[in-house]
């Protein structure tokens, strides 16, 4: 199922709708195909403190790329332990960044 077919939250509900009513639909709605990608700020971890609240199924994935800081690193550590949560971590091709670093510079 594409967003274009999926089941609209109408729009009235929409726009009163709290956030775990918005991440039920959004469970409902696409099951295991939705995903938080979590970048470890407040925003982040209040997102997925309410997709544990909505079901521990949520997928969870970080993007580390190389550049990350300690602090990034624990506080996914601590994440993990706390809601028990798989934390996917995807990297970039190197060469791509390898790339960039030749052409921006750190």
């Amino acid at each position: 199922m594409t967003t274009e077919n999926a089941p609209a939250l109408p729009q009235d509900r929409l726009a009163n709708a709290s956030a775990i009513e918005v991440l039920e639909w959004a469970h409902q709605t696409f099951d295991s195909r939705v995903a938080l990608a979590c970048s470890f700020g407040a925003e982040d971890v209040a997102l997925l403190h309410m997709c544990q609240r909505v079901t521990t199924e949520f997928r969870v994935f970080s993007l580390d790329t190389g550049r990350l800081n300690t602090e990034t690193y624990e506080t996914m550590d601590r994440l993990r332990t706390r809601y028990n949560v798989d934390i996917e971590v995807l990297f970039p091709r190197s060469e791509g960044v390898q790339r960039m670093v030749r052409e921006h510079g750190i």
